[in-house]
């Protein structure tokens, strides 16, 4: 089992930083958060250097909350070309800096909420062709595109993840299951693991079942009978990936992380 931490945990600290708080929580990888200002080369190289002497290994290269944060900005749905090609051009670097880094994911989201939508079809039509064209240049390098799902987006519920990523037939688009997610749109955690035939990556964080707060495993209205249910769903299907964690706002962030390891360790072990 290994189990890995959202540099989005640490939000708020530089990017050295960050790893150096993901190694002293104790964990084994690391999500790379992609904000094209914090990955110019040079950062890149220090951010590489330290994640070598350290022994931290990179994850995934993480899109998800420079687009959610972005304010539409960076966005593949967007029905603005200008902003749909920047985006697409901002995943494809994120592949390339997938390589510099040496994973093989980079992940993504859909910001755009349902209520601003009046045709939900064409923004997934924009969505397909944005993804296509930014996985095909993926492809040649080797690196998978995970969309993960978003309580009130246009990607919102994990059915409609998959059956989305069933629809576009991407050869290198899969799936993100976030389990704290899915106790936002009342998806029991089993059957949703279970039928997601291209599971690439797995977020673990908890919420109080309407807003998406990302609190520690232990607090919020998900129980952890269905963090048992996720877990034992993911040995079923033979997952072999990271486990990790996307905790926010934490008061004492290295104590809550250890504890939320020990969380996961006891449960992966027991069921």
């Amino acid at each position: 089992m290994k189990i890995g931490i959202n540099a989005a945990t640490f939000l708020k600290e530089k990017p050295e930083k960050r790893i150096e708080l993901g190694k002293e929580a104790g964990f084994d990888g690391i999500e790379i958060l992609a904000y094209p200002e914090e990955l110019t080369q040079e950062k890149r190289a220090s951010m590489k250097n330290l994640l070598e002497k350290i022994g931290l290994e990179t994850m995934m290269i993480g899109c998800g909350p420079p687009m959610a944060l972005s304010g539409g900005k960076l966005c593949l749905e967007s029905p603005d070309e200008s902003i749909r090609k920047s985006t697409v051009d901002y995943v494809k670097a994120c592949a390339d800096w997938a390589n510099d880094f040496g994973t093989d994911k980079v992940y993504v989201v859909t910001p755009t909420s349902k209520n601003d939508v009046n045709d939900h079809s064409k923004s997934l039509e924009i969505l397909y062709n944005s993804l296509n064209e930014a996985c095909e240049y993926a492809k040649s390098s080797g690196v998978k595109i995970c969309l993960e799902n978003s309580p009130g987006k246009i990607v919102s519920e994990a059915s409609q993840l998959n059956q989305v990523i069933r629809d576009f037939n991407i050869e290198n688009l899969g799936a993100l299951i976030d389990v704290g997610h899915l106790n936002m749109t009342n998806e029991d955690p089993t059957t949703a693991i279970m039928n997601t035939e291209k599971l690439y990556h797995v977020h673990f964080d908890n919420n109080d079942g309407k807003n998406d707060l990302h609190t520690p495993l232990d607090v919020g209205t998900m129980p952890l009978d269905n963090l048992e249910k996720a877990i034992k769903a993911l040995k079923l299907k033979k997952y072999d990936g990271y486990y990790s964690l996307e905790l926010l706002n934490l008061q004492n962030p290295i104590k809550t992380l250890k504890d939320n390891i020990q969380i996961l360790k006891e449960i992966y072990n027991r069921v």
